[in-house]
């Protein structure tokens, strides 16, 4: 028996119930690397996260885990005690047990939260770095949604932050792997960067399912959870704005959201706060609406809606690395996002027309599988 490789996977979060973009991407990693290593899987955790799901998960397929405990809180003034910006004090300050790296042949960081972690690896051991975004972009474009001058004042200190951290932490691993070619420009050209890879993020499968004919009710989609502040931004605009103006037009319609939410309520809103299976939410629907302002990185909704033969609108923002053409995925462009008037008209072509059934060939390169073929960790 050929003896595997050690390798040492570190995440910011607990990753099962599978209920956000980042879990999801953290689930795949897990299950594919798990196939050619020998597997230790460190999670951080707060006292929202059910550790013992992950840890089941874990156990039960034979790979090893460390939970190791996150701050209550942020800090204010994180980046002056350690270095850390304040959007990532929840695991300011914790040192990492340096028995994890023995005998490791190469160690894994995902998300740019866990980049500090470089100074707890032995030099001699080979580090990786999973970009999941480039949170400079990030928070560069979440600086100009600030509500008023004091506010924008307090996010650029903080957007300051993250820069030089990432300017700090990116030039420190010996590979780092972006999620698209867009997030590896720009990684390469504002960090210097010399060794960037991509791996996109992917599907499971595809399963085009008999897509809802056009009838009485306009039923539209959204999956995401309001506790991540794009998210949060794209289901108001989605519930009181997109649907403010549906309902002015007398169209007839129901807002489907997939995802934890507790601040947004509207009579036109259906809310799913979890599914066991995916294909339950997107036969509800006829059309995944996403109207993306911030962040970046690529959004596995989008990828994955098309997976399921639902047409996606969404913005340049939203569609951002990912290499589609199609009638089936729809962009409201820049000039026009902040108009309603524009997404209701959008909505209305995308939900009549059929779906592009030669999305199936195209959507073969982001199969998991065929994606972490491409590469030897």
């Amino acid at each position: 028996m050929v003896k595997l490789r050690k390798l040492v996977l570190i995440e910011p979060f607990c990753f099962i119930p599978i209920d956000s973009g980042g879990k999801n991407r953290i689930y795949y990693t897990v299950k594919e690397l798990s196939k050619r290593y020998e597997l230790l899987v460190v999670c951080f955790y707060d006292d929202t996260d059910n550790r013992e799901l992950t840890r089941t998960y874990l156990e039960s397929r034979n790979i090893k885990c460390i939970f190791l405990k996150k701050n209550n809180r942020k800090n204010i003034l994180s980046y002056l005690a350690n270095r850390i910006p304040y959007w990532f004090s929840e695991w300011a300050g914790i040192r990492i047990p340096s028995n994890i790296f023995s005998g490791v042949d190469k160690v894994i960081v995902e998300f740019t939260q866990l980049m500090w972690v470089r100074n707890f690896v032995p030099k001699n051991i080979p580090v990786d770095f999973i970009a999941h975004d480039v949170s400079t972009i990030t928070f560069w474009r979440r600086l100009w949604q600030s509500s008023n001058f004091l506010k924008f004042a307090i996010n650029y200190f903080r957007f300051f932050e993250v820069y030089l951290f990432e300017k700090r932490y990116f030039k420190l691993f010996d590979r780092v792997v972006a999620v698209s070619k867009h997030d590896k420009d720009k990684i390469s050209n504002i960090f210097n960067v010399k060794d960037c890879i991509v791996v996109e993020n992917g599907i499971d499968q595809i399963r085009f399912i008999k897509r809802q004919l056009p009838g009485e009710i306009l039923k539209i989609g959204y999956i995401g959870s309001s506790s991540h502040p794009p998210n949060r931004v794209a289901i108001d605009y989605l519930v009181n704005k997109i649907g403010r103006c549906l309902k002015q037009r007398g169209i007839n319609f129901q807002i489907i959201l997939v995802g934890h939410n507790e601040t947004i309520k509207d009579s036109n809103l259906e809310i799913i706060d979890h599914v066991d299976d995916l294909i339950e939410f997107y036969k509800k629907i006829g059309l995944l609406v996403a109207p993306i302002f911030s962040g970046s990185g690529t959004r596995i909704k989008i990828i994955e809606s098309l997976s399921y033969g639902v047409s996606v609108l969404t913005t340049e923002v939203g569609a951002e690395g990912i290499g589609i053409q199609s009638s089936s995925l729809r962009i409201v462009r820049q000039g026009e996002v902040l108009k309603a008037e524009s997404w209701v008209r959008e909505i209305l072509a995308c939900y009549s027309q059929n779906f592009d059934q030669g999305l199936k060939n195209e959507l073969k390169k982001y199969l998991w599988s065929s994606l972490f073929e491409k590469i030897d960790f």
